[in-house]
């Protein structure tokens, strides 16, 4: 609501009570008489008496030494016209009555003469000491950090609150080899190794995000051209006034340590794979009771008690064992250090429940760790019972292998040699590849030529150099079945495969097909990253209900409005939080969600009160969901802030009634000013004209027929004629004005090439007279009224020819284009929605006008130019801007002084 003032004095009171409430100072130098004038506040800040005017010497002398002269030419360069009269400085000042020391914003604009002197210099100053103190302290902290930083080994860097780093102190460039600079320019990021850039970058923003600690370990390219190992850690940092400045990060070179941990992880995995994976039957006793560590499955299968012996004693796994030498064996082994081997040694094994014969060559190996002491013995035995049954086994045990890879639900192969041919493939492998059986006997390379470039040959090749297995999960091939590139996700592995001497003779591949598991599972964590995005950009909570236990889980931003300290708490503690006059509809519409039978689901909105006192109203949707049996087990969803949108919707209600009664007073007055302005023009046609006609009739009888006679009265006869065309001019211009004010368009097609020709012809004279270049380019048709229209464009392109600048003829232009709606400028506001406007520009190379006169131009009786030296009423862009809203569009301006004008008119695109 747009205050009215009564007085000046009113409106001065106001003014003064708001720059008081500011805590302002106020001043206004006079630039002549050096002097100024400044309110009581000024005053009191340099000490100055009472005075109205004051030198300004005397407000300079308060002025620290160090700011004296830097103020001076400031206020200096501001009183130069060619400056644009701007001045924004900031100085100290010493009161000298009671010492008081301020750090102070001086802002203000100098009004010139036509002749380019300065009139008057006034403005406002501001007391900025506490700020300037907080960010004094926080400069003084950040040099003091970066100077102890340089100091260090530890990597140290810095980022701001947009989570940009803007500092790297010398252990970064040490170790990278490059540059603050560079590392800024170029980005630090680029330099993690690719394994770990994504983890590490996540972490670094998930902390961000929440403004936490960060903390991570990751790779760093130095300038040798190695990966260092780093742990980093990266506590928050504030402002002195408690706002979010970003992050300081340390990193701890942690390689050697990293390189430790790997080289023994390492070796262990080896020793027992090595153990696992060894062709000969494998077993690890420790500790003086012998217990059973690790058994590969050729050692299980030998004793024939299953994978339960793992952890056991040996003589628990093996009673029998009791009486017979490898117990005693195992004991001066452990004890004395020294290795045992024998070959075709007998061993009374249980076997079935029956205790039999076998024949094993074996070795027992002490093992020693780091202070040389022995902890355990490898047992690496060989069953050589009975050549021939062992080979006649063997070859069974083959055959049973075939048949079991064959009959397989899951994929097998078998690649055998240096070239990796096909040996063995089963029907659920060959289906995956498309082929048949004639694979067999071909390299695999040749049957699976489109993998090469996925890294499964480099694998399958390792495998057989190193003997190691290697096991891929949910890893994506792309397979070509039937001439079509097919995806497939597996869970493979690729076994060694060691003959009689231990030597890999082959590779067994072993898969399980996953896609539809994969698949579903990038969906599921596609959904739900959408989800949470969209949660985060709606700026919605989520919540859980457990209908158990009745606990309540809540994000982040619930867990802030309700004032929470813990991501969980009882339905009871919240309905606490809930203001009284809510919180039994909330707690019964919980319960109706969760009552089998119903809907299950929850709406409510409520107001919450939080622990400072605020109210907040809170809008929060739930669906409840029931297991096989229909009972309730939890209801989810999510809560919004709907406060502020509530307040407004309360106001814009009370808006709408005071402009729905505002609009009805206005269109009782327009309905009235209509009246007027019909009897107005009925007056003008008839009352107006017809005296007019008569004067300058008269005038010319007298000018023709006495004109001799007359004298010096024949000046004020041409005067009084001029006159009197002027006042006729002005009457047709209101009369237009009226006419299209009230009157409604007559809704035609309309050419606007046509209607520009025929107005170019009605001002062919003036174009003449000027010698106007005229350059019309492609228009539109458009659905108006063609007398309005043309009054239109007459007054754009003779404004157009009019306002020209006397050194140059005037050029013209006329362009046309069509954009949507939400491509207008925002000043632009049509008068009737559309989805496209035409917009049609009359662009000249004259006079133009200061664009703070562009509303001033379109209303009535409006002239930026005195009738001396340019005619005109003041009412032709009045009247274009009522025949651009009479046809549902806009028309605006744009211009410099002496770079010309251009006139935009918008118009709909009708379907």
């Amino acid at each position: 609501m747009k205050t009215v003032y009564s007085s000046a004095d009113e409106l001065y009171d106001e003014l003064a009570f708001a720059i008081d409430a500011a805590e302002l100072g106020i001043w206004d130098l006079n630039p002549v008489s050096n002097t100024f004038k400044g309110n009581a506040r000024l005053k009191e800040w340099f000490g100055l008496g009472s005075d109205d005017d004051i030198p300004l010497t005397l407000a300079l002398d308060v002025i620290v030494p160090a700011d004296q002269v830097r103020v001076t030419e400031a206020i200096w360069r501001a009183m130069q016209f060619d400056s644009g009269g701007q001045y924004d400085t900031i100085y100290t000042i010493i009161n000298p009555k009671t010492q008081v020391e301020r750090v102070v914003r001086a802002k203000g604009k100098v009004k010139f003469n036509a002749d380019k002197t300065a009139q008057r210099f006034n403005g406002i100053l501001q007391d900025i000491t506490e700020q300037y103190r907080i960010d004094q302290i926080w400069r003084e902290s950040e040099e003091r950090f970066r100077t102890l930083a340089e100091g260090t080994d530890v990597l140290i860097a810095l980022a701001d609150e947009t989570s940009n780093a803007t500092y790297f102190n010398k252990a970064w460039t040490n170790l990278t080899g490059r540059s603050m600079n560079e590392l800024l320019a170029f980005g630090w990021a680029d330099l993690i190794h690719p394994d770990d850039r994504k983890a590490y970058v996540n972490i670094y923003l998930s902390a961000f995000a929440r403004r936490v600690p960060f903390t991570g370990e990751f790779r760093l390219l130095s300038q040798t051209g190695d990966y260092r190992w780093l742990l980093a850690n990266g506590p928050a940092r504030f402002r002195p006034d408690g706002s979010f400045a970003g992050y300081i990060s340390s990193c701890v070179d942690i390689t050697d340590r990293k390189q430790a941990e790997e080289a023994l992880l390492l070796s262990e995995r080896r020793f027992r794979s090595i153990i696992e994976e060894a062709s000969v039957a494998t077993m690890l006793f420790v500790g003086p009771q012998h217990y059973i560590e690790v058994a590969n499955e050729t050692m299980i299968r030998y004793l024939g008690k299953g994978p339960s012996i793992i952890g056991k004693p040996l003589i628990e796994v093996l009673p029998e064992l009791d009486g017979q030498p490898f117990l005693q064996i195992l004991d001066t082994v452990y004890t004395t250090g020294v290795a045992y081997e024998a070959e075709a040694a007998e061993a009374q094994l249980v076997i079935d429940g029956q205790l039999r014969s076998f024949y094993f060559t074996f070795s027992y190996k002490p093992l020693r760790n780091a202070s040389g002491e022995v902890y355990g013995i490898l047992d690496t035995s060989v069953d050589v019972t009975e050549q021939v049954l062992t080979q006649r086994a063997l070859e069974r045990s083959e055959q049973n292998l075939r048949s079991v890879v064959e009959s397989a639900p899951f994929p097998i192969g078998v690649y055998v040699g240096p070239e990796k041919r096909i040996q063995l493939a089963n029907q659920a492998i060959m289906a995956i590849w498309g082929k048949g059986t004639d694979v067999i006997g071909k390299r695999y390379t040749d049957v699976l030529p489109e993998l090469s470039d996925q890294a499964i040959f480099s694998q399958l090749e390792q495998v057989y150099a190193t003997g190691v297995p290697f096991h891929a999960k949910n890893r994506r091939l792309n397979i070509l079945v039937n001439g079509e590139t097919r995806p497939y996700f597996f869970n493979y592995s690729f076994t060694p495969l060691f003959d009689g001497d231990g030597t890999v003779y082959g590779v067994m591949s072993t898969a399980a097909d996953v896609t539809d598991l994969a698949l579903a599972k990038q969906q599921v964590e596609e959904t739900e990253a959408a989800l949470r995005g969209a949660i985060e950009l709606a700026e919605l909570g989520a919540w859980e209900l457990d209908a158990t236990t009745m606990q309540v889980t809540y994000s982040d931003r619930i867990k802030g409005w309700f004032g929470f300290g813990h991501d969980q708490t009882q339905a009871d503690t919240l309905y606490s939080v809930i203001h009284e006059k809510d919180r039994l509809r909330v707690e019964q519409a919980i319960l109706a969600a969760l009552t089998p039978g119903g809907a299950g689901v929850y709406d409510e909105e409520y107001v919450l009160i939080e622990p400072s006192g605020y109210e907040r109203i809170i809008h929060a949707h739930g669906k409840a969901l029931f297991d096989e049996q229909g009972r309730p087990k939890k209801i989810s969803g999510t809560a919004q802030d709907v406060t502020e949108q509530r307040r407004v919707q309360q106001e814009l209600e009370r808006q709408v009634q005071e402009r729905t009664q505002l609009l009805q007073a206005l269109v009782r007055d327009l309905e009235r000013s209509n009246a007027n302005l019909q009897q107005f023009a009925y007056v003008a046609s008839h009352d107006l004209q017809e005296p007019l006609r008569k004067i300058r009739s008269f005038g010319n009888l007298l000018i023709d027929q006495y004109g001799d006679q007359l004298g010096d009265g024949n000046d004020l006869l041409n005067r009084m004629q001029a006159a009197a065309s002027r006042m006729s001019v002005l009457i047709q211009d209101l009369l237009t004005f009226s006419r299209i004010s009230t009157r409604q368009e007559t809704a035609t097609s309309v050419d606007l090439a046509q209607l520009i020709d025929t107005v170019l012809a009605d001002l062919e004279l003036r174009i003449q007279e000027t010698e106007a270049v005229i350059d019309i380019g492609p228009l539109p048709k458009v659905q108006g009224d063609t007398s309005q229209l043309g009054q239109l464009f007459q007054n754009l392109l003779n404004n157009a020819l009019k306002f020209n600048q006397p050194s140059q003829p005037p050029r013209v232009q006329v362009r046309a284009q069509t954009m949507t709606a939400d491509q207008l400028p925002a000043d632009v506001r049509p008068t009737r929605p559309a989805t496209a406007y035409h917009r049609i520009d009359v662009i000249d190379n004259g006079i133009g006008f200061d664009e703070k006169y562009t509303d001033r131009i379109f209303q009535v009786f409006q002239r930026l130019h005195g009738r001396g030296q340019y005619d005109g009423t003041g009412i032709g862009l009045a009247i274009c801007e009522k025949v651009a809203a009479n046809h549902g569009g806009a028309i605006t301006a744009t211009s410099q002084p002496n770079q010309g004008a251009t006139f935009s008119v918008y118009l709909p695109v009708w379907p």
